[in-house]
């Protein structure tokens, strides 16, 4: 048993195969633990047929192995989808009078689900209690693992009740399954009683938990919630992966584009996001910012990013920077309208008719003429007709 707990499963194996074959040469007889212990190498090899090879001679030979052996090669076998041949060794358990334990069944419950046998899992699990046996953690985790794979989140739900109903404890594995599944359903506002859940019955969510409630949440727009979850998740000392964080960002951002008081928090991801990671922020998350600030009236920050951004050698999108021009000549600001303008020039972007308007009109209103007859006429010379004229 030693080799196996080391997993030299072959140095086992070769051992047996010598006690069998010259048992006098040791002065031993295999017995029914000798062979379970084979049983359980061939398992974890996966020969699943040289396994029931030696279940069958051991139970031939007279001898009468435990459920736990059973249950071991029920297991391997559900595993890896081969049904059909674990129900074979259910019936060999009943030929010797071998009880199959809440174990075993759950093995063959996880099996079923694993295949896609979704309701004849559900029916079994019924049958199971029927006969007496009391369902035990894993029992229920088994079904509702599949009910989540096969998108019944909802009924994954009620088992879990239920099983709360009986004084069980699910881990934390379990409650991700199902926030897993009500995100894949489309149902992430779920995943937010089921978040309450887990804190009444004392099981704490971890990263796994978090991640994928906030990336159902923000991938079925209900951003508001996932900002509490994010703030949430920060507070438990769990940290959002760059990937997530991203895509927190840029939903937050859009979201701030109807509703202007989310961009204080747009503000606020961002620089967690700076002190995280830094050089890995994705540059074109700053076309999303920068339209935030625009609209935020703070057109001077978001001039400092787009400096930054194109420092990096990333070009933002034309309608970027004609966002600016027109967000500085909204705050008054024509000079910084300018400096943009300027950018723009210089990586060869070409400003859209209302940016060189809005320019117009307020180096009018400032009675900038010449600034606004250079203005005029970079506009014609790009092939821009501007609607505003300068002042004559």
């Amino acid at each position: 048993m030693a080799l196996v707990l080391i997993n030299e499963l072959d140095l086992a194996l070769n051992l047996y195969n010598q006690l069998s074959s010259s048992p006098s040469c040791y002065g031993v007889e295999p017995d029914c633990w000798t062979f379970s212990i084979a049983i359980r190498c061939l398992c974890k090899k996966n020969d699943f047929i040289e396994a029931i090879k030696l279940l069958n001679r051991i139970v031939e030979t007279g001898f009468r192995p435990s459920v736990a052996t059973f249950t071991i090669v029920v297991n391997s076998l559900c595993k890896s989808g081969k049904l059909k041949i674990a129900y074979e060794v259910f019936a060999v358990m009943d030929e010797i009078g071998c009880k199959p334990t809440i174990q075993t069944y759950n093995c063959l419950l996880k099996g079923m689900c694993f295949v896609g046998r979704v309701e004849e899992a559900y029916e079994k699990f019924m049958e199971i209690k029927k006969m007496g046996f009391i369902p035990d953690f894993y029992t229920y985790t088994a079904v509702m693992n599949g009910f989540c794979k096969a998108g019944r989140t909802d009924d994954a739900m009620e088992l879990l009740n239920e099983a709360l109903g009986m004084g069980l404890s699910p881990n934390v594995v379990t409650f991700n399954t199902l926030f897993d599944g009500y995100c894949k359903e489309g149902k992430p506002q779920k995943g937010i009683n089921l978040l309450r859940l887990m804190k009444e019955h004392n099981c704490a969510p971890d990263s796994i938990s978090y991640s994928t409630l906030l990336h159902g949440l923000l991938k079925f727009g209900a951003i508001r919630v996932a900002l509490k979850v994010y703030r949430e998740m920060n507070t438990a000392g769990f940290e959002a992966d760059a990937k997530l964080m991203h895509s927190l960002l840029r939903k937050l951002c859009m979201k701030s584009w109807q509703q202007k008081d989310l961009i204080q928090d747009v503000n606020q991801v961002f620089d967690e996001m700076t002190d995280e990671f830094h050089s890995a922020i994705e540059p074109n998350v700053y076309s999303f910012l920068i339209r935030s600030l625009c609209l935020g009236k703070d057109a001077d920050k978001a001039l400092v990013h787009l400096q930054q951004v194109t420092g990096m050698g990333y070009v933002p999108r034309t309608v970027t920077f004609n966002n600016m021009i027109q967000a500085f000549c909204v705050e008054g600001k024509v000079d910084e309208a300018l400096m943009v303008l300027a950018l723009m020039s210089k990586h060869c972007k070409i400003p859209s008719r209302t940016s060189y308007n809005d320019l117009i009109k307020e180096l009018n209103k400032r009675t900038r003429l010449l600034d606004a007859y250079v203005v005029y006429g970079s506009a014609l010379k790009q092939g821009v007709a501007p609607v505003r004229k300068p002042l004559t």
